[in-house]
């Protein structure tokens, strides 16, 4: 079903029940002549947001922390739903390989467990790599429109769909929520919305053309297979460039800063940091007369990549953090109040998921996160260590 809610009744901003949306939108996604309206226009009140503010560090005084996310109108996101998997399927077989944001069977755990492949690999056969992991300033708040709306039709989207699309962004307004309190209304001319259904589909449409018209589709990556080379891996708006020397990653880094550029996204010098193993070059890798910032250490997707190899820094590090959830919760495993059951399901959606979080690349990091579960369950089951019981009953 569109809501994505299950059958039960709940009620919007707009008084419509979800059974009411659900029924008038099946009958909408079944009717091409109701989805595309002659006038390719959408409601006055889908062009109406509410901004709030999410902070992303603890300094609250700093405006630059925060993000943003649009709350829309729901039947106007129902709406968008029915574009999106109209549009979805057809576009994803044009998009590159290296991009797996927001894609079918593609996954974050998929994008660690390649670069770690490249970058073990890489220390084995005593090769070269530079990995340039790219931060886009502010993402998406400033991607220029008109080439925003040129891109789908290059994919085969349909105009009256493209035409659709605009025209819910032509003249949409928000109101910041500040307080409890509601801001005079201000049109929002630039960017894609945050909170948008489509909003990932545009911006995997933005990343897939900036990275096909820039050198990093050409000869400046690494050895994939005897004729393909990798240039990059891609999640979502998080590009990782890849070269053999630091006169590739230079040219490389130049080009997509340019395409970026052009289509109104540009690369946050600050934030974009080099990672180089085995090479004694120490020239820099400079964009715009400033120079990037090389490491030691990244954290990629939430996982930590360094120049060593291997994953037992951020093993060490996940453990660290389960670790701490669980004594944050010790009130919870001691409570007599609560059942056994209640306190596992507790435990799986609260620690576990915090351990098991890009684990699933190889055996032996899941045998050595496993350990601390194991611990844990110990506790929480009351099962004494001297008690002998498998790990698959446990």
């Amino acid at each position: 079903m569109f809501m994505r809610r299950g059958s039960h009744l709940f009620q919007t901003e707009e008084n419509f029940t979800s059974t009411f949306i659900e029924l008038q939108f099946q009958a909408l996604s079944d009717n091409s002549a109701y989805l595309y309206p002659d006038e390719e226009q959408v409601p006055t009140g889908w062009k109406e947001g509410h901004l709030i503010k999410i902070p992303k560090k603890s300094d609250f005084s700093n405006c630059g922390n925060d993000k943003s996310i649009t709350l829309l109108s729901i039947s106007g996101k129902v709406f968008n739903r029915v574009l999106l998997n109209r549009m979805k399927d057809s576009v994803d077989a044009q998009l590159r390989d290296q991009q797996a944001g927001f894609r079918k069977d593609r996954s974050c755990t998929d994008q660690i467990a390649i670069l770690r492949i490249i970058v073990e690999q890489s220390i084995e056969w005593n090769s070269s790599p530079y990995i340039n992991f790219i931060d886009y300033d502010k993402a998406f708040d400033s991607v220029d429109r008109t080439t925003l709306w040129r891109l789908p039709r290059h994919y085969g989207v349909l105009e009256a769909m493209v035409n659709i699309i605009r025209n819910s962004y032509d003249g949409f307004n928000c109101k910041i929520v500040h307080g409890g309190q509601l801001t005079k209304s201000f049109e929002v001319k630039i960017g894609i919305r945050q909170g948008c259904l489509l909003s990932p589909f545009l911006s995997l449409l933005v990343i897939n053309r900036i990275m096909k018209m820039s050198k990093s589709g050409g000869k400046y990556g690494i050895q994939w297979t005897s004729r393909m080379q990798l240039d990059d891996l891609d999640f979502a708006d998080d590009p990782a460039l890849l070269s053999h020397t630091q006169q590739q990653m230079q040219e490389k880094t130049n080009s997509v800063a340019a395409v970026s550029e052009a289509v109104g996204v540009n690369i946050h010098k600050g934030k974009s940091k080099i990672l180089r193993y085995n090479t004694a070059c120490t020239n820099p890798i400079t964009l715009d007369g400033e120079d990037l910032e090389d490491v030691k250490t990244f954290t990629y997707l939430s996982s930590i990549i360094d120049e060593h190899g291997g994953s037992d820094v951020d093993v060490k590090r996940r453990i660290g953090k389960a670790r701490a959830a669980y004594l944050q919760l010790k009130i919870i495993w001691k409570s007599k109040q609560l059942s056994t059951n209640t306190k596992v399901r507790i435990f799986n959606t609260n620690i576990e998921t915090v351990q098991l979080y890009g684990s699933g690349t190889t055996k032996a990091i899941i045998q050595k996160i496993q350990v601390l579960i194991n611990k844990c369950l110990h506790k929480i089951l009351w099962i004494r260590l001297s008690d002998t019981i498998s790990n698959n009953l446990l």
